[in-house]
């Protein structure tokens, strides 16, 4: 619970700040853009928060040089029942990636490109790690893309039984500049927001319940 508590005080202290951000770009670079988009690119803002808050990224308040590596694949998921649940989350936390891609920006409908993104943001958080306590895992860049695979596996059995919506073509770069401005925003600016929110958390009656 505290822990779920922390994803969503993370994503809120994100999209206090991507409000405004965003409603400059749909004024100016993204004005193109309708509705259905914008709610779309709003579930894919949250969802990168949520990633980036469970698996851990550095932050500006608490960078630190300690990399810890595991260079061989599958050893421990296959001998260790903990690895192996933690592999599981692992891809299931990818398989949203896998459906959104697709669904928002039509470049993305090659389950090619789709795990290309989906190896690309794993590995990028795989470096980032290193800044982190974290370990930097092989094994999550093969689950992360697996579970993004699964991802799209499922978009594309959805996409033979429901007509997707054509909605308006956009740019390829675009996910990468929302993940971008989602990383730097939670390594920049969540932290002083952040801590505002859990001040207001732990001095309400809910923390009183789950501590």
């Amino acid at each position: 619970m505290v822990r779920f508590i922390s994803i969503c005080i993370d994503a809120g202290s994100v999209l206090v700040v991507f409000f405004p951000v965003m409603a400059v770009l749909y004024g100016t670079l993204f004005r193109q853009q309708g509705w259905k988009k914008k709610l779309w690119v709003f579930c894919f803002v949250i969802y990168l928060s949520a990633v980036f808050s469970a698996i851990g990224i550095p932050s500006v308040k608490g960078l630190i040089l300690e990399p810890q590596f595991h260079w061989i694949p599958l050893i421990d998921i296959l001998g260790d029942p903990l690895a192996m649940k933690s592999a599981i989350l692992n891809v299931l936390l990818f398989v949203p990636l896998g459906v959104l891609l697709p669904v928002i920006w039509e470049g993305y409908r090659s389950w090619k490109r789709t795990c290309a993104v989906g190896l690309g943001l794993s590995l990028g958080i795989e470096i980032l790690q290193i800044f982190t306590y974290r370990l930097t895992d092989i094994d999550d860049l093969i689950t992360n893309t697996l579970g993004t695979l699964t991802g799209y596996c499922i978009f594309s059995f959805l996409a033979k039984k429901i007509p997707m919506a054509s909605l308006p073509v956009s740019k390829k770069w675009e996910p990468f500049f929302l993940c971008g401005m989602v990383f730097f925003l939670m390594f920049a600016v969540s932290p002083l927001i952040s801590h505002v929110l859990w001040d207001l958390v732990l001095s309400g009656p809910l923390w009183d319940k789950i501590r």
